[in-house]
């Protein structure tokens, strides 16, 4: 399984993306799972190496960018001290999304520890380094909060120990025991790497093969829970207790991260989630909001950055215009939310664009032609 692999260019550490600001680097952050410390250990690499923001994606990890080139051995030493790259030759397949409530509210279960499990296993299989850097696992406990994303691999926990298992571009899925989960979903990742290749054109994802479903067969029983599509992602501000903030178009600088390292183990654990949708949960700090909001990040549920996100543009090799400063246009024309998610690309690749329903807005050259057809 080399094609692929040779062809994918997807970041991460030790194979970073050359863009016009320099290298650009991933570290994965699996459920999103991540403490406060280790968030502002990043934060200050990217101060130290780098523009001082750090980027969250669309798949809850953690992009710093212009970084030099080369890149210093201290960055990359600092990197790894973070404990955030557990395995070199796994570093780019750990992306699994999970419901963000998961360890603070679960619906049917707390997958906290299956996505833990999952990575543990995902790291002890040497053939696994094979699958594509998108290649994208979506645990979801009963919220139907991240299935609507285009993952590869879903799985939905039910009661009583019951789970379904899905694949992508099939709606069917097969209901399996929640001990079998692990199990299921490496066995499911193997049998589309022994695929992948076999076609004309490799396939990146899942649904590019032409019969997904066939991945299912002889996996658990046919049932008649179909895929569900996924609710709006969660509103900005107390949630079950926990303060769930808004990043501004993803891009986490060294004071939000300070605000949030200061807050996070007086509030709980010192454990915060990233979010799928470029937003942090802060467990147990409902009643900070003040604070978190003098930052700069974003808690009211009104606000348009719950309805407006924008890939990074300009200075992306691709992009046709300064996407972000199109968004803060729109964001003080209409600082209220929008009634449906808006997503702004600089270019027709449309990079980091939301899964689920949405409104895709690709700039032309003419940036103000965007900022008439989000706001006018």
């Amino acid at each position: 399984m080399t094609r692929i692999v040779e062809r994918d260019r997807c970041p991460g550490l030790l194979r970073p993306y050359r863009t016009v600001d320099g290298n650009m680097i991933r570290l994965r952050l699996p459920g999103g799972l991540v403490s406060s410390a280790q968030l502002m250990e990043v934060a200050e690499l990217a101060r130290a190496f780098a523009n001082s923001e750090v980027q969250i994606t669309s798949r809850n990890n953690l992009q710093i960018r212009a970084l030099p080139d080369p890149i210093p051995c201290e960055f990359t030493e600092a990197a790894f001290a973070t404990g955030l790259m557990p395995s070199p030759a796994h570093e780019r397949i750990r992306t699994v999304v999970c419901s963000p409530l998961t360890s603070i509210a679960p619906v049917h279960a707390d997958l906290s520890q299956l996505v833990r499990a999952l990575d543990a296993a995902i790291i002890a299989d040497p053939e696994l380094p094979g699958l594509p850097g998108r290649f994208l696992f979506a645990l979801d406990d009963g919220s139907d909060d991240v299935l609507g994303e285009d993952f590869d691999l879903g799985y939905r926990a039910l009661p009583d120990g019951q789970a379904v298992v899905f694949v992508g571009g099939c709606p069917e899925g097969r209901r399996i025991a929640a001990e079998d989960a692990v199990s299921t979903l490496l066995e499911l990742a193997h049998r589309f790497l022994a695929v992948a290749e076999a076609g004309e054109k490799p396939a990146w994802h899942i649904r590019e093969l032409p019969n997904p479903a066939d991945l299912l067969d002889g996996i658990g029983q046919p049932c008649d829970l179909r895929r569900p599509a996924s609710e709006h992602p969660l509103p900005f501000g107390a949630v079950a207790g926990a303060a769930h903030v808004g990043i501004p178009l993803g891009m986490l600088d060294r004071a939000q991260a300070a605000t949030i390292h200061h807050l996070a183990p007086e509030c709980g654990s010192g454990q915060v989630v990233v979010t799928p949708w470029r937003s942090v949960l802060i467990p147990g700090a409902a009643d900070r909001l003040d604070e978190l909001a003098a930052a700069g990040l974003v808690t009211s549920t009104g606000s348009v950055w719950q309805t407006l996100t924008a890939c990074y543009g300009k200075p992306c090799n691709n992009a046709l215009v300064d996407t972000r400063d199109i968004a803060w246009a729109v964001a003080s024309q209409h600082p209220e939310a929008f009634p449906e998610l808006v997503h702004l690309s600089g270019c027709d690749r449309v990079c980091g664009e939301p899964g689920g329903e949405h409104v895709g807005l690709v700039a032309p050259r003419d940036a103000a032609a965007v900022l008439e057809a989000v706001v006018g």
